[in-house]
């Protein structure tokens, strides 16, 4: 479960732009060559994902274009990313009275997501596609929403399918799409989503990391270990510092009897994430089956107590 669980994880992270839809003003404040500098430094600190230093220079872009969204859009970015949602949607609809824009709508509908308010989470869901009806994003998070609040794996499909028409390339509709075929007992149908996902790719590179995860456990399921552990190892090739990808190699490396290859792949899911059962159980059996009894038995120990602390946590 912690396998599947950390993949849900991974897939929840925006899958639409966060730049305001429409083009900037020109006007007197951003012309103003303070204000050029901070955008600058904007970019690139979006790109490297510093959250904090985004809230710095909205509140900065507020105080000297205080009639102008950008700043506002900016801000509420950096607070939504930080977990500060009532402060990310306070300041979005402050951003929304300065310019109605699809961007800030849909940030905002991603913070009433968070939020559980559902209501107010499909009007802004309406608004960004009243504005935006291209936008694959739109459509994604429509389904996203179905399918964690509701179980809704019908409807989310629907709405994962028409995120796709759009961008046939949005990598985690296509991934929530075989999520949802694989809640339907639709495996092979979800496999060859994710198949035909990979081929459209370019090069092997980060966006394939999210598809393989789940071909490695759709084709465990499917008893098909040999595809299973291919997989597993080119995306431990891709992502080798993420504990559940070398879970997934390990599990796959084990269904195959290649116990030096899950051996490996488990003792550096431990490493990297050393508060997982799952991989002390796996590492167990691995050891059990190379006659290594006392590395058996430690991993057995340290499964039931970190089983044990899971449980009394929870």
């Amino acid at each position: 479960m912690f396998f599947l669980r950390a993949i849900l994880a991974c897939l929840l992270i925006a899958g639409w732009s966060i730049l305001p839809a429409q083009a900037l003003p020109v006007d007197a404040c951003h012309s103003n060559a303070a204000v050029f500098q901070i955008e600058s430094r904007i970019q690139q600190v979006v790109a490297a994902s510093r959250w904090l230093e985004l809230q710095t220079a909205g509140l900065e872009l507020t105080h000297l274009c205080p009639n102008s969204d950008f700043g506002y859009h900016w801000l509420g970015v950096a607070y939504l990313r930080e977990g500060r949602t009532f402060a990310a949607a306070r300041t979005l609809e402050q951003s929304l009275q300065h310019r109605d824009d699809a961007g800030a709508h849909l940030l905002l509908a991603e913070a009433y997501f968070k939020l559980g308010q559902k209501k107010f989470f499909w009007e802004e869901i309406e608004a960004a596609q009243r504005l935006l009806p291209e936008e694959a994003g739109v459509y994604y998070l429509a389904g996203l929403f179905r399918y964690q609040t509701e179980d809704a794996f019908g409807d989310a499909a629907m709405w994962f399918r028409q995120a796709l028409s759009k961008n046939a390339n949005h990598m985690p509709a296509r991934c929530y799409l075989a999520l949802c075929l694989r809640a339907q007992q639709k495996n092979e149908d979800a496999e060859a989503l994710l198949l035909e996902g990979i081929r459209k790719l370019p090069t092997m590179d980060s966006q394939s990391v999210m598809p393989l995860q789940l071909l490695v456990s759709l084709e465990l399921d499917l008893d098909r270990p040999a595809d299973a552990l291919e997989h597993a190892k080119t995306a431990a090739r891709l992502a080798p510092k993420v504990a559940k990808v070398q879970l997934g190699l390990g599990k796959a490396a084990l269904a195959m009897h290649d116990l030096p290859t899950a051996r490996a792949a488990l003792l550096a899911t431990t490493a990297l994430e050393p508060d997982v059962p799952e991989s002390f159980y796996l590492l167990s059996r691995v050891y059990a089956a190379q006659g290594d009894q006392r590395s058996a038995e430690q991993a057995l120990a340290s499964f039931k107590q970190l089983r044990e602390q899971y449980h009394g946590a929870n």
